[in-house]
């Protein structure tokens, strides 16, 4: 009977290290930096305030690109703030915006793509349509750590290599690769990845999302208004 129950042991405690190792090697993959080069524009992907936003203020500070785009994501009225033109507003836009201000980044400087958008396929796609149509073809986007490795993996299913994204993420952002499953908001945000990559890889099943090529932008010509923060009142 002893020799069951060490043999028990052994099998669980050799389990436990096995997860253990594959947890950190996932969050660990889960992580990546493209090396910094200059670009036209940073660009925020909407969430995780306020470190992306403090994240881009640094980058611009570095001269790394002379603007930041921020993007729009609908939202009830409840939760919204209102423009100061008038309008309703997504308030990580509102709030990254005044963060940017507050950071030295000059207003002329920041800038809204105007068109909402409510995951990452579609902003990053919105973000790419926005470039091209504006003859740019090199960003640095701005995410979590959590987030980068989808991210570049989007970028690549959906734009290709015709616009080249740096990937970077918001160092002072919390997220331990070596221990994130002990914390709910963490592990968290890994099942969420881990979801959305699956989403990629299947031909995103779960939202319609069509890659930016030529043909396809023929057939949906429009170019994203990309506007100052900011807007001017009128008259």
């Amino acid at each position: 009977m002893r020799r069951v129950i060490v043999a028990v042991i052994f099998v669980v405690l050799v389990f436990i290290t096995l997860a253990t190792l594959a947890a950190r090697a996932l969050g660990h993959w889960l992580v990546l930096e493209d090396p910094l080069a200059r670009a036209q524009i940073i660009v925020v992907l909407n969430g995780s305030f306020p470190y992306r936003a403090n994240e881009a203020a640094f980058l611009y500070r570095q001269e790394w690109a002379p603007e930041i785009w921020l993007t729009l994501v609908p939202t009830d009225t409840g939760r919204a703030a209102h423009h100061p033109a008038g309008g309703v507003v997504d308030v990580g836009t509102r709030s990254n915006a005044r963060l940017l201000e507050r950071l030295g980044v000059p207003a002329r400087a920041v800038l809204v793509v105007e068109e909402g958008i409510f995951n990452t396929a579609e902003e990053l796609r919105l973000v790419a349509r926005a470039l091209r149509c504006r003859g740019l073809d090199r960003v640095i986007v701005v995410t979590s750590k959590w987030h980068t490795r989808r991210t570049r993996i989007i970028w690549r299913t959906l734009v290709g290599d015709s616009i080249h994204a740096i990937v970077r993420h918001a160092d002072a952002e919390p997220f331990d690769p070596d221990s994130w499953w002990r914390r709910l908001t963490e592990a968290r945000m890994v099942a969420h990845e881990i979801g959305g990559l699956l989403n990629v890889w299947s031909g995103f099943p779960v939202q319609g999302t069509r890659p930016v090529a030529e043909e396809a932008e023929a057939a949906d010509p429009k170019c994203p208004p990309v506007t100052t923060w900011p807007r001017e009142a009128p008259g």
